[in-house]
């Protein structure tokens, strides 16, 4: 399957013309699984199979942004998951009620 494009006004360049499905937050940052939308008024939420996105931006502008941030951000994310499962490890060992004397 193809990439999925739609028409629309670049909101970065402002050039009106086919936008392609930008992921925000990148997929590389823990975006790439399926997620469920939900209006802020309550309802039915949709399904995205693909992670949380939107064409928001021309194929042109997406790829210059995938350059600007995409890479140090997803290390950002890692770094931060890292930290918090660094902290899971300290607080199972001190809650464990299971200890060998």
């Amino acid at each position: 399957m193809g990439k999925r494009t739609r028409n629309g006004k670049c909101h970065i360049c402002g050039n009106v013309g086919e936008l392609s499905s930008e992921h925000v937050p990148p997929k590389s940052a823990f975006n790439d699984k399926p997620i469920i939308l939900k209006p802020f008024e309550g309802g039915k939420g949709k399904i995205q199979q693909r992670g949380m996105g939107d064409y928001t931006l021309c194929p042109s502008c997406n790829r210059l942004t995938s350059y600007w941030y995409v890479k140090s951000f997803a290390n950002f994310c890692y770094m931060g998951m890292e930290i918090l499962q660094s902290q899971m490890v300290i607080l199972n060992l001190f809650t464990c009620t299971n200890f060998i004397l």
